[in-house]
């Protein structure tokens, strides 16, 4: 553990993934299928996709940690959706006007792929890192993750914006950009399926035989039961649900209050983009180092704090583009951290025989955390016409979050974590000694 190349290797990862929602669904995908489809139906064909994506990636991660915490076979599955992932983004060059439907195929695929990956990246955190380290080691690979999608978003705007002078098309570029993720998602991928193998179980946590898929139905069935062993774990999840919520709807919601609310054209939004891109870079590390000193639990506290201000401050004060940069300034300080360390405090309350598994979960809470905030936005939206009041309503999920995480009790949930693993670990030395 705390092996230096694994630790690196795993966090290249972030660095190869992030290529993806950065250019290919945070940019230029949306815009590219929208303009292609024909008849003016491009809106509400991108719109079936997320939905088609969300709701299979949303069913599909718990089923899959289960059944790589059953089998023991989390690298040949992070393999497979990493593959899966990479090849349908590349295949995504040959998307035209008369192929418009291929590039909603494969935005579906790219996108479970995606997150399916992530299910079992995040498992192998506890075999990699100690416990003192995950704070840094997951602040690591979110802020790799800032730089190299960034960056890579920068190359292909600078393709795009300069088409004519590269003697190429738009649409041209659009693809080559798209593709040159899937690429770059494939290449930096490398280092960890070389270096990163599932560890051997022991006679405490046995390999199940048969049928994978019907055992990890079954591992998961029981994983829910047993969830009640872990009632930290559990609490811990629905904050997260709730604050997490509050970040990715921010997020998401930054550009149309950049464009409805402040009249700000494209390139000031691409800008602040890019900001924050490289600005979490290094606020996700120092988030990471703060949480070593503090704790993880009073860094997200903390983070959270932020997170309030920052939507009161988009209320009360941002009027003009200049604000506009401060405000996504103050969004890079803690985009990164406040995922990072949540991830890595997840990784305390669970047990590491279970930890595809119950990332299967938390990558479900992640998919659930894109649901409720827009849903709230359009609400008040729809009531009051405002943008700033839409904005300002977040603020119920980071208050919610807050209340919820300061119950949960870390220490306590790490003493349910030691006492199952105990109780394991010695119901497997009586099985061993009654064999003998």
């Amino acid at each position: 553990m705390d092996d230096r190349k694994k630790i690196v290797a795993w966090s290249l990862y972030d660095w190869a993934n992030s290529a993806y929602s950065t250019t290919v669904v945070g940019t230029i995908l949306q815009t590219y299928l929208v303009n292609i489809t024909p008849n003016n139906q491009g809106p509400g064909l991108w719109s079936t996709t997320i939905t088609i994506s969300a709701t299979l990636a949303f069913v599909l991660a718990p089923i899959l940690g289960a059944i790589a915490d059953a089998t023991n076979i989390k690298k040949k599955l992070w393999t497979l959706f990493m593959l899966l992932g990479s090849i349908s983004t590349i295949l995504m060059f040959f998307v035209t006007s008369d192929l418009y439907w291929l590039g909603a195929v494969l935005a579906v695929v790219s996108s479970v792929a995606f997150s399916s990956s992530f299910v079992f990246y995040n498992a192998f955190l506890p075999e990699i890192a100690s416990e003192g380290q995950r704070d840094r080691v997951s602040s690591l690979g979110f802020a790799l993750g800032y730089l190299g999608g960034g960056l890579l978003l920068l190359l292909n705007l600078v393709l795009i914006m300069g088409a004519d002078k590269f003697g190429i098309t738009t649409g041209l570029a659009s693809r080559i950009s798209l593709a040159s993720a899937g690429v770059w998602w494939l290449g930096f991928s490398i280092p960890m399926w070389r270096r990163i193998h599932d560890l051997p179980r022991d006679a405490a946590h046995p390999v199940a035989k048969g049928n994978p898929i019907t055992s990890g139905f079954a591992q998961l069935a029981r994983t829910l039961v047993e969830m009640r062993k872990f009632p930290q774990a559990f609490l811990f999840l629905i904050a997260f649900i709730l604050y997490n919520d509050g970040i990715q709807s921010v997020i998401g919601l930054s550009s149309t209050f950049a464009t409805a609310e402040l009249k700000l054209d494209l390139s000031t939004v691409i800008g602040v983009f890019l900001m924050v891109q490289f600005l979490a870079f290094g606020a996700a590390w120092v988030f990471g180092r703060i949480s070593e000193r503090v704790g993880a639990k009073r860094a997200i506290m903390g983070g959270l704090v932020v997170w309030t201000f920052i939507v009161v401050m988009a209320y009360v004060w941002v009027r003009e583009g200049w604000q506009f940069w401060v405000l996504g300034a103050s969004v890079a300080l803690v985009m990164g951290g406040t995922q990072a360390i949540s991830r890595s405090l997840f990784s305390r309350l669970i047990p590491r025989d279970k930890s595809a598994e119950f990332y299967g979960l938390y990558e479900t809470s992640d998919k659930v955390s894109s649901i409720f905030g827009p849903l709230i936005f359009a609400i008040v939206f729809g009531a009051t016409q405002s943008v700033r009041g839409g904005i300002l309503a977040l603020i119920v999920f980071f208050i919610a979050g807050m209340l919820l995480l300061s119950r949960v009790r870390v220490s306590r949930g790490m003493k349910d974590v030691a006492a199952y693993e105990a109780a394991s670990n010695a119901a497997a030395g009586i099985t061993a000694a009654s064999q003998r």
